[in-house]
């Protein structure tokens, strides 16, 4: 099966995420022949051309002229073509050349959806529109990451959709024991955009840390965006007394050195305005943490009871204080809830499982 990703944003980070996992792990378990094919936006690093190749295409016309001319050469040697987000108008027009030249060819779109998906206007009647949906329903498998995405697609717009979430992959590796970690609340993200919120998760742990029966720490992990540096600035001057309990790390590509922070942590912390999946919830989980985070639309899909953790109304800080005060002082962080995260974080997301899930979801859109 040849298996091709059209990525034209790709860089190194992207190999750790769902856009490289997916076809190495095709290939390493279902022996796909796969490819990504994208810009040469930077240097990849870490890339093992055994498990994965890349072919990088000239920048020259634009991307949908580009790659619609990689179509025109190469649509009769692609089995399946892996597209991402809908509201990307390029997608269209791939799909559209790529069903035209390659009848046989299948087209596996995944949404990786947030409320943002509502932007795409199914039920707009006009021609563009109906173009669009003409084209949409070409697409011979459509995946989304969370069950509150997929109930909005199908109940608003009549269209089929798979549950696929995003995942963690371990390479067999062992994680470290909950009574080796520390009092520690972490978040890892791009650090101040107004979709993280991390000022929620920041004036929450300053109401919060008084009424905490031990000593905890906060430590935020991420490129910080340049907007919020002035926040912090401001923060730090009304917090003086804390400050000594939050660490801002700064941005860390390295995800083994990612890792280290979850295995040192108990709790792990999402304030997220909106997410699709929220991969570091799950690479949290992995590491043994306890969840904390905002109802965004994948939040009841990885967190679905009080022994994996907790959800907060959506920029609430009172109640993500109420939370974290409750989580700090209430929760047991013994072998037993460690067993419990880990074996959840493993019969639920683990990326080996996910994989042999989609190889079956392609191989029956190829039947």
């Amino acid at each position: 099966m040849r298996f091709v990703t059209f990525f034209p944003e790709l860089r190194s980070f992207h190999l750790k995420k769902d856009v490289g996992l997916i076809p190495i792990l095709l290939k390493k378990y279902n022996n796909y022949d796969v490819k990504i094919v994208t810009y040469k936006n930077e240097k990849i690093y870490e890339y093992n051309r055994d498990e994965l190749k890349i072919e990088f295409i000239e920048r020259k016309y634009g991307v949908v002229i580009d790659f619609l001319k990689y179509l025109l050469k190469n649509s009769r040697s692609i089995d399946v073509l892996n597209l991402y987000h809908i509201t990307s108008e390029r997608n269209f027009k791939w799909v559209y050349i790529y069903k035209f030249l390659n009848r046989k060819g299948k087209v596996f779109l995944k949404l990786d959806a947030d409320k943002n998906i509502k932007l795409y206007d199914y039920n707009k009647k006009t021609f563009k529109q109906k173009i669009k949906n003409y084209i949409l329903r070409k697409v011979d498998l459509i995946t989304v990451e969370n069950y509150t995405i997929k109930k909005y697609i199908e109940d608003s717009w009549g269209i089929e959709v798979e549950f696929l979430p995003n995942g963690f992959y371990d390479n067999n590796e062992m994680v470290k024991n909950i009574k080796d970690k520390n009092n520690t609340i972490l978040t890892v993200g791009r650090i101040g955009t107004y979709q993280k919120a991390t000022e929620i998760l920041l004036e929450a742990f300053a109401r919060s840390y008084k009424n905490l029966n031990e000593q905890w720490n906060l430590v935020i992990v991420g490129e910080i965006d340049e907007g919020f540096k002035g926040y912090i600035e401001e923060y730090k001057k009304r917090n003086a007394d804390i400050l000594s309990k939050i660490e801002f790390i700064g941005n860390v590509e390295d995800f083994d050195e990612i890792r280290k922070f979850y295995r040192d942590s108990k709790i792990f912390c999402l304030p997220s305005r909106y997410e699709s999946f929220g991969l570091v919830l799950v690479e949290a989980l992995m590491e043994g943490c306890y969840i904390i985070t905002s109802d965004h639309e994948a939040a009841t899909t990885i967190v679905k009871n009080d022994n994996i953790g907790l959800i907060f109304e959506l920029e609430n800080i009172e109640d993500l204080c109420k939370k974290l005060i409750y989580a700090c002082n209430n929760i047991e962080f013994n072998e037993n809830i460690y067993e419990n995260i880990r074996s959840y974080a493993y019969n639920n997301f683990y990326w080996k499982d996910i994989i042999a899930k989609l190889d079956k979801l392609i191989k029956l859109a190829s039947s």
